[in-house]
């Protein structure tokens, strides 16, 4: 009797016991998973906060939109819009940089010219202050080579006019105008024009094209 009295007591005090264990690993564990929900919120508000601050700066950094030219061998960005800025001159005249919105009606424009071959040379908003209509126009631009197919683009109203130039040169395009306004240097890059583009891709287009002949003659000498 005694014995079982024993068992009963001891087997109370190991459920007692086994129930505090129980409660006092649950409370760690409680504690733990608010401590790991806690350090994801914080974590992640802290993220959040990196990638609000990186957000903010990341327009600086990483274009909000790229545009692209012709069949996707040539695409700029805002960046490149003030690149263009500041690589085109004009003598006596104000060239400054032009909305992404404007520069996207612009390449819309150049790539009906050439279709795929449609390389931009510069797109800008030009004036020159006093001048008198018609006028000759300089432009001057690092892509812009004598012996190039060219067009300019000139923004009139809602429109685009289509300017054939007067004179092209190493750097240089002339054309008359009868007001200012946007203009777009417009480049065929087609093989047959002027190797001479400064698009990397007419070099890229030969090389195929004589690497083909190559692979065909070879083909037809090895069948003989």
């Amino acid at each position: 009797m005694k014995k079982r009295i024993l068992a009963l007591l001891c087997a109370a005090v190991m459920v007692t016991g086994m129930s505090v264990t129980a409660f006092a690993a649950g409370s760690p564990t409680a504690g733990s998973n608010s401590g790991t929900s806690t350090g994801r919120t914080s974590a992640t508000a802290g993220g959040v906060a990196g990638n609000s601050g990186s957000t903010t700066s990341a327009p600086s950094s990483a274009p909000a939109t790229t545009l692209t030219v012709g069949g996707g061998n040539q695409s700029f960005s805002e960046s490149t819009l003030s690149f263009f800025a500041t690589d085109t001159k004009v003598e006596g005249g104000v060239v400054t940089a032009v909305s992404v919105d404007t520069a996207q009606e612009a390449i819309a424009e150049a790539n009906k010219l050439y279709g795929d071959d449609t390389f931009v040379a510069s797109v800008v908003d030009i004036n020159v202050p006093n001048a008198s209509f018609p006028y000759k126009l300089t432009i001057n631009c690092s892509n812009v080579w004598a012996g190039q197919t060219v067009t300019v683009l000139h923004k009139v109203g809602d429109t685009w006019e289509r300017l054939n130039p007067n004179d092209i040169s190493d750097n240089s395009v002339t054309v008359t105008v009868n007001s200012f306004s946007p203009f777009v240097i417009v480049i065929d890059t087609n093989p047959t024009s002027s190797p001479k583009t400064g698009d990397p891709s007419l070099l890229v287009s030969g090389l195929a094209g004589i690497f083909g002949a190559g692979s065909i003659l070879t083909r037809k000498k090895i069948r003989k």
